[in-house]
Order: C-alpha cells, then structure tokens, then sequence
C-alpha cells in the first residue's frame, strides 16, 4: 500500500477495533489480574494507551505542523515507515515508558480509560483522513526512532498500539488470568 494516507487510517482502524474487542465486557478480576511482578493490568494497559494516544495526537495536530521541515530532516525520514512496523509491535524488547504516560490510576474505571482512548483514536482517524497537509514534509523527533514525518507518526500511532495488543494477548494467556 503506497497511500500514506490509507495505510495510517486503515492501521489505526484495524488496531482500535481489535482493542475494542480485546476490552469489551472484561469483569473487574479480569481488568486488575496482574500476570507477575512489575506487569501492568489491562486497566494499567488502558490508562496508559489513553496517556499515550491523547498525548501523541497534540504532538501531531499541534506541535509537528507548525513548521515544514528541512530537506535534510525529510531525507531522515527516508525507510522509517518500514522501522515503525517491525521495531515498535516487536516485544523481544522491553521500552520503559516515560514517567508522565506511565498508569496511577487517573480513571475510576478501565472503561472510562477506553473511552478516553477512543475518543482520542476517533480524532485522529479524522484528523488522518481530512488534513490536507502533505505530511511528509512535517518532521518531529521520536525519542526512539530519531525523526520522523507526520504520516509516520499516524502509523507510529496504530504500531505502539499493535504492541500492546500483543501485551494483552499475553496477558489473557497466563497461568491464572481469570475466566470472569
């Protein structure tokens, strides 16, 4: 798919629907198991991708397309679409979350951190599709992948929420995750 635009869209539609999925009707037991020492819950999970969504949506609405980038920082971009999609769902290795994204608890139910999220996803999935910026000219660094240009922040986007889908599968496979 070469359509930037359709590539973005369609990755953040795929990934939030499998997350609706993931996360509709989960008992309370279900939502705080905690598979080990040091895991997040799914309601840790869902406050975090809430964090991170609504936080990364400003970035990229705001922030990144205040000003189009050099050539210099557009050649930089070059192949990270590729980067995105193998690195970031990859969980063979662990990325510590920055503190601000990290869960404490800010929603008094998971589900209001899925909706949070949603809420989030929904704009950008519009902003996505309507922007009639050409967003490969936009350019802001990732703390991990160096810079990259706004339609690979949309896929950036849907792969981070990728990997925590992966997460979750774990999660529903460990010994004693409850049935209800």
């Amino acid at each position: 798919m070469n359509d930037p635009r359709s590539q973005v869209v369609g990755s953040l539609v795929d990934t939030w629907s499998k997350f609706e999925g993931e996360t509709r009707g989960l008992s309370e037991a279900q939502w705080t198991f905690r598979p080990g020492p040091g895991a997040w819950t799914l309601a840790e999970l869902a406050e975090h991708l809430a964090l991170i969504e609504g936080s990364m949506l400003r970035l990229i609405t705001g922030k990144l397309v205040q000003a189009e980038a050099s050539s210099e920082l557009i050649a930089a971009t070059e192949g990270k679409a590729a980067l995105i999609e193998r690195r970031v769902p990859d969980r063979t290795r662990r990325v510590e979350s920055p503190e601000s994204l990290k869960p404490t608890g800010r929603w008094i139910r998971p589900e209001l951190a899925v909706a949070a999220f949603g809420e989030s996803r929904r704009a950008a999935i519009r902003w996505f599709e309507t922007t009639p910026l050409d967003l490969r000219r936009y350019v802001a660094p990732h703390p991990f992948l160096g810079p990259i240009d706004g339609w690979q922040w949309g896929l950036f986007l849907a792969e981070h929420l990728r990997r925590h889908l992966f997460q979750i599968a774990e999660l529903l496979e460990a010994p004693g995750y409850p049935n209800r």
